[in-house]
């Protein structure tokens, strides 16, 4: 319980601070006009990892003690936004299609934003670190841009946002 708490306390840590940061920046630039009211902030985080977590016995709690389920946490705390991230062909099915869905059907049903970050490779990838999936290592480009493709569209989340309804 201890390590769950501290987990989800930086992931608020981070996405407020990183929110306060973009806010402070872009007022100073005089990029957001300091009167306009109607600017939303989303307060979100990513939630990649909960499924995984879960299934290895990690459980999550409100202020009062009372077991939640992460994403109704989240929402219970004032987050309306989660990132997850897809990846080709994970070990395990984490972060594959199937499971991103559940993670999204919990967020949708409670009126958060979900964004989609499509990760094509089949674990983490970053700027440093871009490993091509297992299942596309000898594609051509052609062959590559074609497996890209069902991802990068533009209709992949609407295909997802079809699934939630």
């Amino acid at each position: 319980m201890k390590h769950s708490k501290i987990l989800l306390y930086a992931a608020i840590s981070v996405v407020i601070a990183a929110c306060d940061l973009i806010n402070k920046n872009n007022y100073q630039t005089g990029i957001i006009d300091p009167v306009v009211n109607d600017i939303h902030f989303s307060k979100g985080a990513d939630i990649s990892w909960v499924t995984e977590m879960e299934k290895d016995g990690i459980r999550f709690y409100n202020a009062e003690g009372k077991e939640t389920e992460c994403t109704a946490l989240l929402k219970e705390l004032g987050f309306d936004a989660i990132r997850l991230r897809v990846w080709v062909d994970p070990e395990g099915g984490w972060c594959g299609k199937e499971d991103v869905l559940v993670k999204a059907r919990r967020a949708h049903a409670l009126g958060m934003h979900i964004m989609i970050d499509f990760h094509y490779s089949d674990s983490w990838a970053d700027p440093s670190k871009q490993n091509v999936p297992v299942a596309w290592k000898d594609f051509n480009f052609t062959q590559m841009s074609q497996a890209v493709n069902p991802y990068g569209d533009g209709k992949a989340c609407e295909r997802i946002v079809t699934v939630l309804k």
